[in-house]
């Protein structure tokens, strides 16, 4: 959990838009979020919400759920954005990106949680272990892939694809997790 009431105001922020591709400028509203295991970040709710109030509802709804994730999963979190659209979420470079009015359908079928994970998972899994000497040298000697998007952007994709389900299912996933286990440096990757 988090407390969204730490509203600094309205602050110029960049931000990325996928609706045009591209990035943009937005006076963003900004709440501090601190959560309960310590760890921080900044909220950038994009303007188009229209008051404090509006964007503060938004914050404290995907505070919440972003809250539950595991910690490591948290951890190079630095800000979350929060954006009114229809199209897909995202993660990486310390950032969760959330569109809201597809995020109302996650939340329809009851995996929102789900969705952000693998979110995190580039946030905080990919930049650690996707750059990894002895990670990379097995990837490439085995020449197998989890997917085809792990395939297509091998050192950012595979951690997304598979963390979820090894962490929900380990039993289920034994001979992926045997792989994942072999390419990871220490070789005690997954809990």
């Amino acid at each position: 959990m988090a407390d969204p009431s730490a509203y600094r105001g309205q602050e110029m922020r960049t931000m990325l838009d996928r609706q045009t591709s591209g990035w943009i400028e937005a006076n963003a509203f900004i709440f501090d979020a601190v959560f309960d295991d310590g760890l921080k970040a900044e909220v950038q709710v994009n303007p188009d919400f229209g008051s404090r109030e509006a964007a503060e509802r938004e914050v404290a709804k995907y505070l919440q759920v972003i809250g539950k994730l595991p910690t490591y999963l948290r951890k190079m979190m630095k800000s979350v954005w929060i954006r009114r659209s229809a199209l897909r979420s995202g993660g990486g470079n310390g950032i969760f990106l959330i569109h809201t009015n597809q995020a109302l359908e996650y939340e329809r079928s009851d995996v929102l949680k789900e969705i952000l994970f693998p979110d995190a998972t580039h946030t905080s899994i990919d930049s650690i272990y996707s750059t990894m000497r002895r990670w990379l040298k097995a990837q490439k000697k085995d020449g197998a892939y989890i997917s085809y998007c792990a395939q297509d952007k091998p050192n950012v994709r595979i951690w997304s694809r598979v963390w979820l389900p090894i962490i929900r299912s380990p039993t289920a996933l034994t001979g992926c997790r045997k792989a994942i286990l072999k390419r990871s440096e220490t070789g005690s990757l997954i809990p």
